[in-house]
């Protein structure tokens, strides 16, 4: 739902570039709440995944006024992904079940 009512104020595409950050929040969201560890190419490759998403983006970006309309699909959308990342967290695997 949030996803959608972002998008009354935002670009479909800024909406998809605020919803790439699920592999970072993922990451630091098993790592925070299940004491996972990380392999360093998985923050490096999301990092160059998002740098390139932001890349393609860069004119959109500087367009943006947070104090319109476009403030509250940013926070839509960051909590969409949220959200979603609360629900997608991957579970630690039980070596004794």
């Amino acid at each position: 739902m949030c996803f959608y009512f972002a998008e009354q104020d935002l670009a479909t595409g800024l909406v998809s570039l605020i919803f790439a950050m699920s592999l970072p929040v993922n990451t630091v969201f098993a790592r925070l709440f299940f004491r996972r560890t990380v392999a360093g190419r998985v923050p490096a490759g999301g990092a160059v995944g998002l740098l390139g998403i932001g890349i393609v983006f860069w004119p959109d970006l500087t367009g943006l006024d947070l104090a319109s309309g476009t403030g509250r699909g940013v926070v839509l959308s960051v909590l969409g992904t949220v959200v979603f990342c609360l629900g997608n967290v991957p579970l630690p695997t039980c070596a004794t079940c």
